[in-house]
């Protein structure tokens, strides 16, 4: 269990520090680099997934490897077929909606701690994601 919290820990950090960019890098379409860019992180999740598992001799690596191809299949799905495309992005315009009522809910909420403004992203990161995520389980 300790371990566990110390990686969630480590995860924690390194996303905090690797969202620190407010600039947007120009895409510059598939490149060898990216592919093996995400594979590398296909393969972190998994060996991370891996190492706190509590039963390693259980792992169906089939089953993994299943999933990363059905996972390709979708992504490609999405990329290159635009009905999939249509559905893809109805579904993320209804999630933004969504999202915008946390917005709400957020700064009735918080506004009393001062003027309602989110300052910095790292002062005020668990007032704007923690009614993100209540939101979404009352829901489910």
């Amino acid at each position: 269990m300790k371990r566990i919290a110390m990686l969630l820990a480590f995860m924690t950090l390194c996303g905090i520090l690797s969202a620190q960019s407010d600039t947007v890098v120009e895409s510059t379409g598939l490149t060898i680099i990216g592919a093996l860019r995400g594979m590398l992180g296909m393969l972190v999740i998994i060996g991370i997934a891996w190492l706190i598992s509590s039963n390693r001799k259980a792992v169906k690596w089939s089953m993994v490897a299943k999933g990363l191809g059905l996972q390709l299949v979708l992504a490609l799905c999405i990329l290159h077929i635009p009905f999939i495309q249509t559905v893809f992005e109805y579904v993320g315009r209804a999630f933004v909606k969504v999202l915008s009522f946390t917005e709400a809910g957020t700064e009735f909420l918080f506004s009393s701690m001062d003027t309602g403004v989110i300052e910095s992203p790292l002062v005020n990161f668990a007032i704007t994601i923690l009614p993100t995520i209540i939101f979404f389980s009352a829901l489910t």
